[in-house]
C-alpha cells in the first residue's frame, strides 16, 4: 500500500493500477491490436471517442480557469478536431449522420457533464484519458496501421507531435500534478473519480467487444 504522504501522481497511479490494467488488457483492445478485428471496429471506437472527447473538452473549458485545473489544461491535448478529421477520412463527410452513441458512451458522457466545475473530478478524467492517449494510444496507432492499413490521415487522434517528446510531457504533467494545492478531501475525490473514469472506459470497451465479435 502506498503512503498517504506520497506524491499525488504516485498515489493516483497506484490507486488506479488494477482498473488501468483491466482496461489496457481487455478483450476488445487486445483483439483490435492483434489484428483480429477490422478497420470498421477501429472506426467505431473512434466514433464513440468523439462523443466522449466532445463532452470532456467542453467540461474542461468550463472549469479550466480554476486554481487546480488551470495548471494542467492544455489546448494541444484536445482530440475532438483530430477525431473529426479521422472520421471524415474513414467514413466520409457525412460521418456525423451515420454514427450513434452506444449506451455505455451515453453513460460516460452524462457523467462528464454532471461533474461540471468540480475540479478534482475533472482532473481525474483529464488524467485518465489524455495520459492514456499519450502512452497506450501510440501503440494502438502503430498496430492499427500495421493490421488494417489505416494511414496517417485516419490516425490523427494519436498524433501529439505538437507536444514534443511524449515522455517529457508526461513527466512534466505529473510534476505539475504533484504541486496542486489540494486538500485531503479533494485528493480522495480525485482518486475515486479516476477509478470511475476507468470504469466508464471499461464499459465502453465491453460494449464494443460485444458488437464486434470478430
Amino acid at each position: 500500500m502506498i503512503s498517504s504522504t506520497a506524491l499525488l501522481s504516485q498515489r493516483l497511479r497506484q490507486h488506479t493500477l488494477s482498473h488501468h490494467d483491466a482496461v489496457a488488457h481487455g478483450d476488445f483492445l487486445t483483439r483490435l491490436t492483434s489484428g483480429d478485428l477490422s478497420r470498421e471496429a477501429y472506426t467505431d471506437w473512434l466514433s464513440q471517442l468523439w462523443y466522449v472527447y466532445t463532452a470532456l473538452e467542453e467540461t474542461v473549458c468550463h472549469a479550466e480557469t480554476g486554481a487546480l485545473l488551470s495548471c494542467l489544461a492544455d489546448s494541444r491535448l484536445q482530440r475532438t478536431h483530430a477525431l473529426e478529421a479521422d472520421l471524415v477520412h474513414l467514413v466520409g463527410e457525412n460521418w456525423l449522420e451515420t454514427i450513434v452513441p452506444r449506451p455505455a458512451t451515453t453513460v460516460y458522457v452524462d457523467r462528464l457533464f454532471r461533474i461540471g466545475n468540480d475540479e478534482p473530478a475533472v482532473i481525474a478524467h483529464h488524467y485518465v484519458r489524455y495520459l492514456g492517449d499519450l502512452t497506450g494510444g501510440q501503440r494502438i496507432s502503430e498496430q492499427v496501421a500495421r493490421h488494417y492499413g489505416v494511414g496517417e490521415q485516419g490516425r490523427n487522434f494519436s498524433d501529439f507531435a505538437a507536444l514534443g517528446c511524449p515522455q517529457r510531457y508526461l513527466a512534466d504533467y505529473r510534476a505539475l500534478m504533484d504541486t496542486l494545492p489540494m486538500t485531503a478531501r479533494q485528493t480522495q475525490e480525485l482518486l475515486s473519480e479516476a477509478n470511475q473514469a476507468f470504469a466508464c472506459n471499461a464499459a465502453l470497451f465491453r460494449q464494443l467487444g460485444e458488437d464486434h465479435p470478430g
